[in-house]
C-alpha cells in the first residue's frame, strides 16, 4: 500500500526520520507538496545499529478510509531492523508495527531527502 519512502537526519541524536507514503509525488517532500493518501512516520531510527529500540511509529490517514475517523494513530509496539544503510544513500528496513487496530509488516527502501532533516 505504501509505495514511496524518504528519510532525513535528526541532528541532535544522529538518528533518522523515515516517512513512507501512498500516492505521493516522486520528489522530496516539502510543505508545498500535495498531501498523500497515507503517511507512515518512523522516528528515532538508528542508522548505525541493527535495531531501533526507542523508535516510534505513527500512521496518518489523510484519505480518511484507513483508520475510520482519526487522522493519526500511534503504534503500540515498534520493531525495526536495519538491513542496509549508506550515509546520504539509501536505507533498507524491515518493520513490524502493532496498532490497536492491527499489525503492519513489510520492507521499506528509503532514499535521503534533506527536506526531512530536523
Amino acid at each position: 500500500m505504501l509505495d514511496l519512502a524518504y528519510y532525513g537526519v535528526i541532528f541532535d541524536t544522529k538518528n533518522l526520520r523515515v516517512e513512507a507514503y501512498a500516492r505521493a509525488t516522486r520528489d522530496c517532500p516539502t510543505s508545498m507538496s500535495p498531501t498523500p493518501d497515507y503517511t507512515l512516520v518512523l522516528s528515532e531510527v538508528r542508522a548505525m545499529q541493527m535495531s531501533s529500540p526507542q523508535a516510534t511509529a505513527n500512521i496518518l490517514d489523510f484519505k480518511g478510509d484507513l483508520l475510520g475517523g482519526p487522522l493519526g494513530l500511534a503504534a503500540t509496539s515498534v520493531m525495526i531492523t536495519r538491513i542496509s544503510y549508506q550515509k546520504d544513500g539509501p536505507i533498507e528496513l524491515e518493520v513490524m508495527l502493532e496498532f490497536s487496530s492491527g499489525t503492519v509488516m513489510g520492507h521499506i527502501y528509503a532514499t535521503y531527502c534533506s527536506s526531512l532533516d530536523a
